[in-house]
């Protein structure tokens, strides 16, 4: 046997701890002289103690030490199961909250002036195994195989499609690393780290995406755990992983209208939803402030990005085919943003289709710009 004394310093602990524990019940002495009241441990309690350091490091309670050294089995597994469920909790509080800190702070000692892009690029690191097409499972509960099959979450904050591009490229609103996919919200310039995991079961992928969200960060909800199945692992480019291209080869028909300056009044989900009595706020990160249209189908764009105006030269033509009056081209991205023009108040009223990533990869249905007369075609120049 060893006195206290030895059985301390073998232990690297003090004696006074040892007496607590001895008063305690979790590590008794197992002789103690009557006359001296010296405590004496036998060598098989220096591995009883270095269990129960291990579990005071795992956050256990003396009480609930003594129920994993003594109690029943049934008692430690419920206890574990307790214990498992609360670190799980907490460790995810924690997370979420490192997420927020490193917000705040990252992007503004490491983006500075770079582009989300460019500042994730420099510390990209590959995974080829996620390179590919993965689409929504469903929500995981306690592990893969029990899944919600509908998110308990809004359904416009998560993605039923995932494509990831080779070399982490940005493809809609994400862009990855290994073992993260970032989330880009341009309406309030946030990029949102969400953490993944790679599982092979019965020879099929599936991913394990700790999903945050815009939502999570504005109103304190938790983050989820979603189940993604891959689809496919081909390496997509970015044209061949759009959802939507729309058709622009429509032939020059003249809309004389249209053309003048037009400012930007409201965004809407649908014409039917714009009230001219109703003031309606522009408060997104980049949106239209006005555009013009020119004789001969030509027509200018000034978006406003941040701190400056950008004008894209785009072309327009009146059409009869569809729903819409006309079109607002851009060729460049294949893109033909249909208009209307109605009237309201006896005051003409724009509405032209904005078709954002959303509509392109997402395949999400395009809102609408309002637009009222500015300027008429002799005060606008090109």
């Amino acid at each position: 046997m060893l006195k206290i004394g030895e059985f301390a310093r073998i232990c690297q602990v003090n004696t006074q701890t040892l007496r607590f524990y001895d008063a305690e019940g979790v590590l008794q002495a197992d002789v103690i002289d009557p006359k001296t009241g010296y405590r004496y441990y036998k060598t098989e309690k220096i591995k009883t103690f270095g269990k129960i350091k291990t579990l005071k490091q795992a956050g256990f309670s003396l009480e609930e030490i003594k129920i994993l050294l003594d109690g029943t089995e049934e008692a430690r597994s419920v206890l574990l199961a307790q214990k498992r469920t609360a670190l799980t909790r907490e460790r995810d509080r924690i997370n979420d909250s490192l997420v927020l800190v490193e917000r705040l702070g990252h992007r503004q000692e490491i983006l500075g002036e770079r582009s989300v892009q460019e500042a994730i690029a420099l510390n990209f690191e590959d995974d080829p195994a996620v390179i590919g097409r993965w689409e929504l499972m469903g929500q995981v509960r306690t592990h893969i195989q029990e899944t919600w099959g509908t998110p308990k979450t809004p359904a416009d904050t998560v993605h039923p499609t995932l494509i990831c591009l080779p070399g982490g490229g940005m493809w809609w609103n994400i862009l990855w690393s290994k073992g993260v996919i970032y989330g880009y919200y341009e309406e309030s310039d946030t990029v949102v780290p969400n953490e993944y995991q790679l599982h092979h079961i019965d020879g099929e992928v599936y991913m394990t995406l700790r999903w945050i969200g815009y939502n999570c960060l504005t109103s304190g909800s938790d983050s989820i755990i979603l189940l993604y199945k891959q689809a496919s692992d081909r390496a997509y480019s970015l044209r061949e992983s759009q959802t939507r291209r729309d058709r622009t080869d429509f032939p020059y028909r003249p809309d004389p209208d249209i053309v003048g300056r037009w400012e930007t009044v409201a965004c809407v989900k649908s014409p039917e939803d714009f009230s001219p009595d109703t003031p309606m706020e522009l408060s997104a990160l980049r949106y239209v402030t006005d555009i013009s249209f020119f004789e001969r189908g030509m027509c200018h764009k000034n978006l406003r990005s941040k701190e400056h105006l950008v004008t894209q030269r785009l072309e327009y033509t009146a059409s009869d085919v569809g729903r819409f009056r006309g079109y607002v081209i851009d060729r460049r991205k294949e893109s033909a943003e249909g208009y209307l023009l109605r009237e309201m108040n006896d005051v003409k009223y724009l509405f032209i289709q904005r078709k954002s990533d959303d509509y392109f990869f997402g395949g999400l249905e395009p809102d609408y710009y309002v637009f009222r007369k500015a300027s008429e075609p002799s005060d606008v120049q090109m």
